[in-house]
């Protein structure tokens, strides 16, 4: 909601299933979705909550093997899925090899980033000392606290170099 975001246009995993959420919320599925996770549950949740003809755009690295039920490969081929799998950046080395296409994906986003036209520090949820990193590391992987961002700040190792 901070970023803009209506609370009826993102999902609370732990409140419903987000394949029937993305396809009562899209009044019959979605026509694009894209997977960003690298997890094999999202990619299923767009199988699951994709509309007839719909793209499913596969975005993330993948954190283990991928696979689904039978049931999904049905939806896939029943409602005629178009399945895209993309490199998720492209790189030039400087300005003058961006042509007429323009800038690459990391110099696209410093450029926004110089601008003010994004506010990526929004995303940050968590700051631990590097005395307090495993605290912060167990959170993550117990999954103890929701977490969109997690940093380990150096003030207290400057300060104390200083010192």
């Amino acid at each position: 909601e901070k970023l803009g975001i209506s609370e009826n246009d993102f999902y609370d995993s732990r409140l419903e299933d987000a394949g029937k959420w993305l396809s009562d919320a899209a009044a019959g599925g979605v026509s694009v979705y894209f997977e960003c996770t690298g997890t094999n549950e999202s990619f299923c949740y767009g199988l699951e909550g994709s509309a007839p003809g719909g793209r499913l755009i596969a975005v993330g690295n993948p954190r283990s093997d991928m696979a689904f039920q039978k049931d999904l490969w049905w939806k896939l081929l029943r409602k005629q899925i178009t399945v895209w799998g993309i490199w998720n950046s492209s790189f030039r080395q400087s300005a003058s090899d961006f042509g007429e296409e323009g800038p690459d994906d990391w110099h696209y986003v410093l450029q926004r980033l110089e601008e003010g036209k994004l506010s990526p520090e929004k995303l940050i949820t968590h700051r631990f000392s590097l005395k307090d990193l495993g605290q912060g590391l167990q959170m993550m992987r117990d999954k103890t606290e929701d977490c969109c961002k997690v940093l380990m700040t150096m003030e207290e190792v400057i300060r104390e170099s200083k010192e």
